[in-house]
């Protein structure tokens, strides 16, 4: 057995993420890795299984850096941990929600997208000029965190959840001709 098979999913994970962001920092200055640690603890403290850490740690590999999902492959990462990174990927050209609403309908990838949404939800801009976009940002999460729970709960959140939204919330734009 090779150390790297002798390593978990969640540790490879984060080897591999820790490389690919690199010096990559957020808006506020912030190593950009911060993030994904974030996120991946929050899914360990809850108790969610190794492969559900390790996506964690991935989720935004494959969106914003040199990761493709060919690569999770090769390194040996399951399926699972694939999927559930494919799930959070938001692709060039697609509607948020389109994206909200393929993450919700996987297990593992709506759990992540959970954490992250929480995670991003208290990042706070790093300047006056960035505050309406903070504001709109903050909006958009919350929305997507009503798609999201309703998933995980199995209930209708214009129903049940206490921060529940519109259903013309979700609703694509209608694009003028």
């Amino acid at each position: 057995m090779s150390s790297q098979e002798a390593r978990t999913a969640s540790q490879m994970a984060m080897a591999l993420a820790v490389e690919a962001h690199g010096d990559t920092r957020r808006f506020s200055g912030e190593l950009y890795i911060n993030h994904p640690r974030r996120v991946a603890e929050m899914l360990a403290a809850a108790g969610h299984d190794d492969d559900t850490v390790a996506a964690g740690w991935l989720h935004d590999t494959v969106e914003d850096t040199w990761v493709t999902l060919d690569l999770l492959r090769t390194l040996g990462f399951s399926a699972d941990v694939i999927n559930a990174v494919e799930s959070v990927t938001h692709r060039p050209g697609e509607w948020y929600f389109d994206s909200i609403r393929r993450a919700a309908a996987h297990s593992i990838g709506c759990v992540v997208k959970l954490a992250d949404n929480q995670d991003n939800s208290a990042w706070e801009p790093s300047s006056s000029e960035r505050f309406r976009k903070r504001q709109q940002q903050i909006r958009k999460y919350a929305k997507a965190r009503t798609l999201l729970w309703e998933a995980v709960l199995g209930c209708d959140s214009a129903t049940r959840l206490p921060y529940a939204q519109p259903r013309s919330w979700f609703s694509r734009p209608a694009v003028a001709a």
